[in-house]
């Protein structure tokens, strides 16, 4: 019964192609594309059924090696939440406090660190919160999953704006009565190097408190990223001075995804994944995440086993983002690659740019910011469907990746399935047919 189903499918699918190229003499009109040529030796579909779902991606990454730590939260009903905590390290100052002769009075303690990257609403101020290590971070590599344990009390909790116009140092005033610690073991020289300063200080953990969709990077490799200790000497014309303690020591970014009470909290295996009809006929990929989407082309085996359809001259498969402007401060990853995927969601190679070769193809993001916004991912899958024409290569389920990258830079985007009415993916297929 099943064969008979496969080739009665087929059957359907070949006549009614035929049918619109042997039936004109002129342009073949065919998925709303014309292709010119008198002997309608090449057809145009587009309308196969792409088959796409989101999976989660167990591999971790290194956050230690990336000059920014990243802050921030992000909440969605179908990918539930991503929390980001960042983790820095005070270094000791050199410093002459103890060689000024005199009274020297402490007047205050600045935490400081420059904004370098916001992703998300930054249209309303949000809460910071400032709290201190139980532990010292040594200097190792630390990947994503990696995290320190903390005073639950902040130290510190304010309201900051991350608007771009704002965009220059964050400031925020820490407690005097740190300071005047601080303050007191550099002049009395109780606080001589690293480990002295690390008894005080062992570290801060960055979180923002805010139910917000947005995620910030503080530069931690900066000469502005100091705590900044101001004090000034008890003279007639004298100015205020400060000492930079330095937060450049190790560093890292903690990142926690929670997918209950979503779609994604059936991705328990390595081998489960959503289809994208579960979440309004879209998938998901995340950087700084663990979503990518995967995608299938369930009845291209159909059409191999025809001898109308001789070959695959060309192949493109177009996804649309979903997004309507430029302004929402949430672009799409740049550039995303195409894999080939074993049952267990595991990669095993690249889908090639040409036969056999060892590039993934790739598709970099693309709109027009007109009247009418447009966007999209195109990908050049010639090679890899004459492949599978000829048998040459296994059909495999694929997995759209992000591209490497040496920092985290966190996006995500929302890609249209074959169902979706204003954003549909497409997978254009130019075959070569028998006349």
């Amino acid at each position: 019964m099943k064969n008979w189903k496969t080739w009665l499918s087929l059957c359907l699918i070949t006549t009614g192609i035929y049918w619109l190229g042997g039936c004109q003499k002129g342009d073949l009109t065919l998925g709303d594309k014309i292709v010119p040529g008198n002997n309608l030796n090449i057809v145009l579909v587009d309308t196969f059924t792409v088959k796409t779902s989101t999976v989660a991606v167990l591999d971790t990454f290194v956050t230690s090696a990336d000059s920014n730590v990243y802050v921030g939260r992000w909440r969605d009903v179908n990918t539930g939440a991503q929390d980001f905590t960042g983790y820095i390290t005070p270094l000791f100052p050199s410093n002459s406090l103890a060689d000024l002769i005199g009274e020297v009075t402490f007047d205050s303690l600045v935490f400081q660190m420059p904004f370098r990257y916001a992703y998300g609403d930054t249209l309303e101020n949000v809460k910071l919160a400032i709290h201190q290590l139980n532990e010292v971070i040594e200097s190792d590599v630390y990947y994503n999953n990696k995290s320190f344990a903390y005073n639950s009390k902040p130290i510190l909790e304010k309201t900051i704006p991350p608007h771009r116009r704002e965009w220059g140092n964050l400031r925020l005033r820490l407690p005097a009565t740190l300071g005047q610690t601080l303050f007191d073991g550099f002049r009395n020289r109780t606080i001589t190097d690293d480990d002295d300063i690390h008894e005080i200080i062992p570290g801060f953990a960055l979180r923002m408190t805010t139910i917000r969709n947005l995620i910030v990077g503080l530069n931690t490799i900066s000469d502005n990223a100091a705590i900044k200790l101001y004090y000034h000497e008890n003279l007639v014309d004298s100015k205020a001075e400060s000492l930079d303690i330095k937060l450049t020591g190790p560093h890292l970014s903690n990142i926690v995804s929670n997918y209950t009470g979503t779609p994604m909290a059936k991705l328990v295996l390595p081998s489960d994944y959503v289809n994208s009809t579960l979440t309004g006929n879209r998938s998901f990929i995340m950087t700084g995440g663990q979503l990518r989407t995967r995608l299938e082309f369930p009845y291209f085996d159909m059409i191999k086993g025809s001898d109308y359809f001789v070959g695959v001259n060309r192949a493109e498969l177009v996804f649309t983002p979903i997004r309507s402007t430029t302004k929402d401060n949430a672009p799409p990853p740049s550039t995303l690659t195409l894999y080939q995927l074993n049952q267990n969601n595991e990669i095993t190679n690249v889908v090639p740019t040409t036969p056999g070769g060892a590039t993934a193809v790739s598709g970099s993001y693309a709109f027009v910011d007109g009247i009418e916004f447009r966007n999209n991912y195109t990908f050049a899958l010639t090679a890899y469907m004459q492949q599978l024409m000829k048998g040459q290569v296994e059909a495999k389920p694929l997995l759209m990746n992000v591209a490497t990258s040496t920092t985290l830079n966190f996006s995500r985007v929302a890609l249209g399935n074959s169902f979706n009415d204003d954003y549909q993916v497409k997978l254009r297929l130019y075959f070569t047919t028998s006349k």
